[in-house]
């Protein structure tokens, strides 16, 4: 793996850690739609499904705009591919956080998703203004 691109994966890495870790798990704010939630959240599945980093992008914050670089977005999309083809959404969990330098409240979204070969978890992440604050996949 080149250099470049795993200090890209460690700082996308430090984004998603920074946003959770600096969080209190709480129930979804009343600011956040919990069906709105779970469509964002299965639709960002579905981009990274079809290899649409633009997708993504556009509805990312600035912060992950910056972290999710073309190397980042060619492995993320490389390792989906190793799952096989992709089957469905199995379970959904939305739970809410607050961020404790901000206390802006963030809805957190844990997913499965079948493939043909594996199972996969995604986390992904969304502020207030719903746009994506973080992403991972395993």
């Amino acid at each position: 793996m080149k250099r470049r691109t795993k200090i890209g994966l460690i700082a996308l890495l430090l984004v998603c850690i920074f946003t959770l870790s600096a969080c209190k798990k709480k129930e979804l704010s009343n600011e956040f739609d919990q069906e709105q939630v779970e469509e964002l959240a299965i639709s960002v599945v579905d981009m990274v499904n079809k290899e649409d980093a633009e997708g993504i992008k556009a509805i990312s914050n600035e912060e992950m705009k910056q972290a999710m670089t073309d190397d980042i977005f060619e492995q993320v999309f490389d390792m989906v591919k190793q799952f096989g083809e992709y089957k469905e959404v199995s379970e959904i969990d939305v739970t809410g956080v607050e961020d404790k330098a901000s206390k802006e409240p963030i809805a957190v979204v844990v997913l499965k998703a079948k493939y043909t070969d594996k199972e996969a978890i995604y986390t992904i992440s969304f502020d207030t203004d719903m746009k994506l604050v973080g992403l991972y996949v395993k």
